[in-house]
């Protein structure tokens, strides 16, 4: 008997790890149907590690089902094959995308801050994540901003807009804001075919008076430096009066802390407010007595005050941690790592936990304080190159290539037997502009540091002897 295709399937629901179908016989076949088969095949995907097939046998009365751990943004085409033993009676298909993944493995941005704000704009910076997890190879090209404007009446925030952010632009400004308002902002790494963890912080944008006074210069779990123009304050000793008061806590946690300080001779004009608790979101203001330092010509004369206020958030538990961790040196039983260290002032201690993947078992170190920790040299930097998170055009493009003479780097003192030869790129203008040998890294250090030049390629003297064709 002939396979008739009348009739189709329909998907009634599309997640970013299943599909689900529902379909109907046609009548002159549902009697005759002994058995189905329900295949899902991959059509176009973005995902190394996607199956391309999927297949199963279910009996003559089902008429709906979920195909599950498929992988995300991938095309797939759901089919179903009516049979009477092995006689093929009837067939229908349907395609359709799956949605983005939810990538676990992917670490979530770092450094998000606010650069700049307006009454109806907030600009935000953030450093893209490094992929160290063995087995994904997957290439950022992007950041997800989400935007969730907070209720004061509902106290619950309520999403706003959504912007897609190529790579390797770091730096949105948010338009299209209402003054005086507090926002969430998420920021989330991604790949061709879904996002990973994301990084969040809460501001505010401006009065429509107001001018861009508060700033955040380093937030923990528990507590946010805050700092400010030092021609805010009437003088340098006056007075003033921090008052934090919680906004939103995930715990339902309500905190008022009120505090009257001067600064010390010689600081710079910050505070830092202690004992907060993490992933909460606060109303902070500073508030100054412009008479202070002056003579009252009369009794009734008004005590003018000057008030700035903005929103900050604490970061959440276990999302304290160092910035650009990255394997420098390995051997067959040991590993050296190395980070950016910490940039808040009081005591710090680091703690590192490794992974046995083979037994899932975790091991903590002790606690290290700074001094204990060897510093990062020159030698672990030039051990340290990593490649770029983002895809890089023209590779393997001669037009976009510079041939390097490798004798050219042969003279050396007499005396100095030189043990590697480093290949600098210099983005200055000048020929002869000098270079710190200590600010030398790799090229994601180098963008992190601001430095206009990064080690591309690290040679040792046989290779250099040898004066191999080098681009």
């Amino acid at each position: 008997m002939p396979v008739e295709s009348l009739g189709t399937i329909d998907i009634i629901d599309v997640q970013h790890d299943s599909l689900s179908i529902v379909w109907q016989l046609p009548e002159k076949f549902a009697s005759e149907t002994t058995r189905q088969r329900l295949l899902v095949q991959t059509l176009k995907s973005f995902s190394t590690n996607s199956h391309d097939s999927m297949s199963l046998y279910v009996n003559n009365t089902v008429r709906s089902y979920t195909f599950s751990k498929l992988a995300g943004n991938t095309t797939y085409r759901a089919s179903v094959e009516a049979f009477n033993g092995n006689t093929s009676l009837w067939y229908a298909s349907n395609e359709a995308t799956t949605g983005l993944a939810a990538l676990d493995w992917l670490p979530h941005p770092t450094d998000l801050s606010l650069l700049d704000k307006t009454n109806t704009s907030l600009e935000v910076s953030w450093i893209a994540p490094i992929i160290l997890e063995t087995g994904h190879r997957a290439i950022i090209n992007q950041h997800l901003i989400n935007i969730y404007e907070y209720s004061p009446s509902t106290k619950l925030f309520a999403k706003k807009d959504s912007i897609t952010v190529p790579i390797p632009k770091t730096v949105y400004n948010i338009g299209n804001l209402s003054p005086a308002s507090i926002y969430n902002i998420t920021v989330q790494a991604g790949t061709s075919y879904g996002y990973g963890n994301l990084a969040w912080a809460t501001y505010s944008t401006l009065g429509n008076n107001d001018t861009y006074i508060m700033k955040q210069r380093a937030r923990t779990p528990n507590s946010i430096t805050l700092t400010w123009p030092v021609n805010w304050l009437p003088s340098l000793n006056s007075k003033f009066t921090i008052k934090a008061t919680t906004v939103h806590s995930p715990d339902n946690i309500e905190k008022e802390i009120l505090d009257t300080a001067t600064l010390e001779p010689g600081k710079t004009s910050e505070y830092t407010l202690k004992n907060l608790n993490p992933g909460s979101t606060y109303n902070v203001s500073i508030t100054t007595n412009m008479n202070e330092g002056r003579s009252r010509n009369k009794w009734n004369e008004q005590v003018k005050t000057k008030t700035a206020w903005a929103i900050f958030s604490t970061l959440t538990q276990g999302e304290y941690s160092v910035a650009e961790a990255r394997l420098a040196i390995e051997t067959d039983v040991a590993a050296s790592i190395v980070f950016q260290p910490l940039r808040l002032s009081g005591s710090i201690l680091y703690q590192v936990r490794y992974t046995l993947n083979d037994l899932m078992t975790s091991t903590e170190t002790r606690e290290y304080t700074e001094d204990e920790l060897k510093p990062w040299n020159l030698l672990e930097r030039v051990c340290s190159i990593v490649p770029p998170s983002h895809f890089v055009d023209s590779v393997g493009n001669q037009e976009h290539q510079r041939e390097i003479d490798l004798k050219s780097g042969l003279t050396s003192p007499v005396g100095m037997e030189p043990w590697r030869y480093l290949v600098v790129v210099d983005s200055r203008q000048l020929d002869y502009a000098s270079i710190d040998i200590t600010k030398l890294a790799d090229r994601t250090t180098a963008d992190y540091e601001h430095t206009p030049y990064y080690i591309t390629a690290s040679l040792t003297p046989e290779q250099v002897n040898e004066n191999v064709e080098f681009r």
